[in-house]
């Protein structure tokens, strides 16, 4: 049995050839806007929520890119699901204290990008999947009613 387990959830979202990169408050290195499955939240939600909430931005999920875990030095294990995203509504406002910095940048420009630019490895392997076109049916998250 695990003694610590974080489900998070994050968006790839593309806009003309662009991707939309962010930066935390005090951190180096460009991440994925997402972030922790709440309790008694399904994946996708969270997905949807973190992005309106640390950018501003509502978004439809259009695809899935793939699931990826690990285990932190402190045990704990960690499980992410990204999802390929689009801009439906909304106005870009950063979450103040937590987001510093959002970033359309050119998809020539982000395979540019190496492991070392991004916050964590996951985010780097995540857009490197999105990139190779790596998108699958969103419906491979299903959500099963009651």
């Amino acid at each position: 049995m695990y003694k610590k387990f974080k489900l998070k959830a994050y968006c790839i979202i593309e806009k003309d050839s662009k991707i939309l990169l962010v930066k935390d408050v005090g951190k180096d290195g460009w991440k994925l806007p997402g972030g922790f499955v709440e309790e008694k939240e399904l994946i996708r939600s969270a997905a949807v929520r973190e992005v309106k909430e640390e950018t501003g931005y509502l978004v439809r999920l259009t695809g899935f890119v793939g699931v990826h875990e690990y285990i932190k030095d402190d045990g704990t294990h960690v499980i992410r699901f990204h999802f390929a995203s689009e801009i439906v509504g909304g106005n870009e406002k950063l979450r103040e204290g937590e987001i510093a910095e959002v970033k359309w940048m050119e998809k020539e420009d982000v395979t540019l990008l190496e492991e070392k630019d991004f916050f964590i490895k996951p985010y780097y392997v995540a857009v490197k999947d999105f990139l190779k076109t790596s998108v699958y049916s969103i419906e491979l998250v299903k959500v099963i009613e009651k």
